[in-house]
């Protein structure tokens, strides 16, 4: 164990507890960690999230540091020893550094640095100087570097596999409750859905209007075809406007405006993935994209770019994803979604990926293992 003779205790560090991947996994976590593991949630956002009473309801304690205070530092510092945590396990990107050498100054004795996804692989000069900082200080400060796919360590260093501290630990997922929700299929809002796309159209990597243009080639031949949006249009009012109508000019300028739905944010994907007959994954840029997992999770097949995250899933799963290269034309996209749409098979009680490094009881053994700093 760690410290505490009865107890770990463990502080992660993000954001905000908003709906998102790194969020809902860690939420997951909690879920799946004995008693005798306690989690604190510290966020340095200007809010706590939305998520804030779901990982209450699920044992943590959640608190709020916002980094934006002239005294944060000292106060982070406060927090941890107050805390007395056996480890920091930050989810900071390359911000890591900083927690982490504030973790070093609380005496914390294991201190954890989580790359979740690949990052910019071409950012702002002004920009660098400060990562490069940053990667220093991981260098010097964490205990372990942990990274959900080979590729995302390289957001830290291209030779991390050189270092004993670097791990590939990828994320884990509740299978069970997945299967278990993906029975529920009733209300979800849609009559017959074909094709879901999954994702934030604030967050340009997602690919929208890609999206739209392979739907244009699936119609051809399926005029039934029916691209579902799942996600916020925007981060604000405004900013969603203006997506929804970059992409209606879109749709309407390749006639397939009658074929897309918006939905919005949704708390009920994994029963629309239920109820769909593949999932369109378009993203430019990820770390290893959840809504993959889930989707594979339900047995609904996948469509997906040649992203690292992505072929790091398929390289580990037996069936159901097709990773298409972003440079393919649209037509070809097009035939591997029709092909998914005609492979489809019927779902049965146990999900595909049950038994996998995807599953969220293999996560939570091993990192028990690195939070008590084995």
């Amino acid at each position: 164990m760690g410290k505490h003779a009865d107890t770990l205790h463990v502080v992660h560090v993000l954001s905000a507890l908003n709906v998102g991947g790194i969020e809902l996994r860690l939420l997951d976590l909690v879920r799946a960690l004995p008693v005798d593991v306690r989690t604190t949630v510290v966020t340095v956002g200007s809010e706590k999230g939305s998520l804030t009473a779901e990982f209450e309801r699920a044992g943590a304690q959640v608190l709020a540091v916002p980094i934006a205070h002239p005294r944060f530092a000292i106060r982070f510092v406060r927090a941890l020893r107050a805390i007395d945590a056996d480890a920091v396990h930050s989810h900071a990107f390359l911000g890591s550094g900083f927690f982490l050498m504030l973790a070093w100054f609380a005496r914390v004795p294991v201190r954890i640095a989580n790359f979740q996804s690949d990052g910019d692989p071409h950012p702002p000069l002004r920009r660098r100087a400060r990562e490069a900082a940053m990667r220093a200080l991981i260098t010097v400060f964490a205990t372990r570097i942990l990274g959900v796919s080979d590729h995302s360590l390289e957001a830290w260093r291209r030779g991390w596999r050189r270092s004993t501290r670097a791990l590939v630990l990828t994320n884990g997922f509740d299978l069970a409750g997945i299967v278990d929700r993906a029975k529920t299929t009733a209300n979800v809002g849609i009559s017959r859905p074909v094709i879901l796309h999954v994702g934030r159209a604030d967050l340009r990597t997602k690919n929208r209007g890609r999206a739209i243009m392979i739907l244009e080639r699936i119609v051809v031949h399926r005029p039934d075809a029916q691209l579902i949006f799942v996600g916020r249009d925007g981060a604000t009012p405004s900013q969603a406007s203006e997506n929804r109508a970059e992409l209606d000019e879109l749709a309407r300028s390749l006639r397939v405006e009658a074929n897309v739905t918006y939905l919005g944010e949704r708390s009920d994907v994994i029963e629309l993935m239920a109820a769909a007959d593949a999932l369109l994954f378009t993203s430019s840029r990820e770390g290893v994209p959840g809504t993959v997992v889930e989707a594979l999770a339900t047995g609904l097949p996948v469509v997906s770019s040649d992203i690292p995250g992505c072929t790091f899933i398929k390289d580990r799963v037996a069936s159901g994803l097709s990773c298409v290269p972003l440079a393919a034309t649209d037509d070809e996209w097009a035939a591997a979604v029709t092909d998914a749409i005609a492979a489809k098979v019927e779902r049965g009680e146990v999900s595909p990926l049950a038994g996998t490094v995807f599953d969220v009881e293999s996560t939570a053994r091993q990192l028990q293992g690195i939070w008590a700093g084995a």
